[in-house]
């Protein structure tokens, strides 16, 4: 297992994007750390991401493998897709 840590970079998304990601529920939350315990879902995942507006790489629950999610990010509160 290697110790490097992999981080996601996100991508930034317009005020009009993001508000239309929040208002269908479909976004992940960028957390500071990892949850103690954390139960995965068959096709989604969790790991690091990093905003794209203040650089802040956290925990991000909810990732998907087949698409980009919409990221609400912890520190700054704006959204990005990851």
């Amino acid at each position: 297992m290697s110790d490097k840590m992999e981080v996601k970079r996100g991508t930034k998304l317009e005020a009009d994007e993001a508000q239309a990601a929040i208002k269908s529920g479909k976004f992940a939350m960028l957390l500071a750390k990892p949850p103690s315990e954390e139960v995965e879902g068959q096709y989604r995942y969790s790991g690091w991401t990093q905003c794209p507006w203040c650089g802040h790489i956290g925990w991000t629950a909810g990732l998907d493998s087949n698409f980009y999610e919409t990221v609400i990010c912890g520190a700054c509160g704006r959204a990005f897709r990851a």
